[in-house]
């Protein structure tokens, strides 16, 4: 009866260990791993909506290209973590030069109607080509995101070529 009882706590103690094993393999990923995620040391660096603004002014009538994020958000953290990876292997580069990163976290875009009277978009992650003159910003092209127009990789390509940010790849 001992020989018994011990064998099956052994059983259950091998299973449990391989339930916790499995746990630990296969649990959801937290989404505060974009936070710590460096964007400034992989793509360059980032300004926030003050030091953007401040940046533009000091720097009147120059073509921007910028591409404006929001940490939390689940579609600027897939154009991080898979687009922009994604397109540094195709194109065989390790940055995209001339473009400028702004972090939008302390920004209520959905609710600052200045805001999205200025830059012309509400939703994040956005690319705008733009140029600050006679005291105004001017967007000639964006790519935005949006609940009806979700962010691709084949956009985002083809917006990093039309702004000749990136060389198309001769097939």
């Amino acid at each position: 009866m001992v020989k018994r009882v011990i064998f099956y706590l052994i059983c259950i103690s091998i299973m449990l260990s391989g339930l916790v094993y499995c746990y630990n393999i296969y649990q959801p990923k937290n989404n505060d791993e974009f936070d710590q995620y460096k964007i400034n040391q992989i793509y360059g660096s980032v300004y926030n909506l003050d030091e953007f603004n401040d940046y533009i002014s000091t720097n009147p009538d120059t073509n921007l290209n910028v591409v404006f994020y929001q940490n939390d958000d689940i579609n600027s953290q897939y154009l991080f973590k898979d687009i922009f990876p994604e397109i540094y292997q195709k194109h065989n580069i390790e940055k995209i030069d001339g473009l400028i990163y702004v972090e939008l976290d302390d920004v209520n875009l959905i609710n600052d109607l200045a805001f999205s009277t200025t830059y012309g978009f509400s939703y994040v992650p956005s690319l705008l080509n733009l140029i600050y003159t006679n005291g105004s910003i001017v967007v000639n092209n964006s790519l935005t995101s949006s609940t009806d127009n979700l962010i691709s990789y084949d956009l985002v390509e083809n917006w990093l070529i039309k702004n000749s940010l990136i060389q198309p790849i001769e097939q």
